[in-house]
């Protein structure tokens, strides 16, 4: 297992505000939260998705440039674990993902593994 990259973003939650969803959330995640109702939680929904987004693309080392934040969707687990689906044209990886909520503050952290696919593949053409 190999550390493809890894990318941290915190986010002040007040300063996201519910219009923004049309810019960074996918259609799932607009689905998920048009069944929101507390103001809070909205915000921290938002926050999450935010930071999680900003965080995996400086994980990949190339901000939003070739991606948009809409083409990213997380989603949980039943577990609650959270889970980063992202277009298969920006590699081959396992994207960890860790938020943590804290008062006003909230942070992602998302790390990249190189996923035993794209290593068996990379074996092969050698």
């Amino acid at each position: 297992m190999e550390i493809a990259g890894v990318g941290i973003d915190i986010v002040r939650t007040e300063r996201l505000y519910r219009d923004l969803e049309r810019k960074i959330l996918s259609d799932h995640e607009r689905t998920l939260m048009e069944k929101v109702k507390n103001p809070r939680l909205i915000r921290e929904f938002l926050a999450a998705r935010w930071a999680v987004k900003e965080a995996f693309v400086k994980a990949l080392g190339t901000g939003f440039r070739g991606v948009t934040p809409k083409e990213l969707t997380l989603r949980h687990d039943e577990n609650g674990r959270p889970i980063l689906e992202y277009p298969e044209r920006l590699g081959d990886f396992i994207p960890m993902v860790s938020i943590s909520h804290d008062g006003e503050y909230t942070v992602a952290v998302v790390i990249l593994i190189k996923s035993e696919c794209s290593s068996s593949r990379k074996e092969e053409n050698e």
